[in-house]
């Protein structure tokens, strides 16, 4: 599925770990969207995902595998799923005479941003 929507699907493993019969891999995926997938008929945008594999080896040989893949960063980067746009979180005291956190929390979207007290 992955080589007909993506034919210049590139797989780049970023970090290679084992241990016992473990080995994990944190994978980052890139192609361009140019073939049918799963209904969508071709963007031809660029995209670039992250995602985790996990496989156990036994007798030398590959016994299960479990994977994830930022599916929905995908589709978000295909505009096939809306960006929402972040909302303004603010800590209220919850009574009057509370004090304000000298770090609010005021807006997030990958990451969380502290803002300045609002005391000062």
């Amino acid at each position: 599925m992955m080589r007909v929507a993506f034919p210049d699907y590139r797989f780049i493993v970023e970090d290679l770990i084992g241990d016992g019969d473990k080995v994990v891999a944190r994978v980052t995926v890139t192609g361009t969207h140019r073939g049918e997938m799963m209904g969508l008929a071709p963007t031809h945008k660029r995209v670039q995902t992250n995602g985790i594999e996990v496989f156990r080896l036994e007798d030398g040989k590959l016994a299960e595998l479990w994977a994830t893949v930022d599916a929905l960063g995908m589709l978000r980067q295909l505009g096939m799923v809306p960006v929402p746009k972040p909302p303004l979180l603010l800590r209220t005291p919850e009574a009057p005479d509370a004090e304000v956190p000298s770090t609010t929390l005021i807006r997030f979207s990958r990451l969380l941003v502290p803002s300045r007290s609002l005391t000062t």
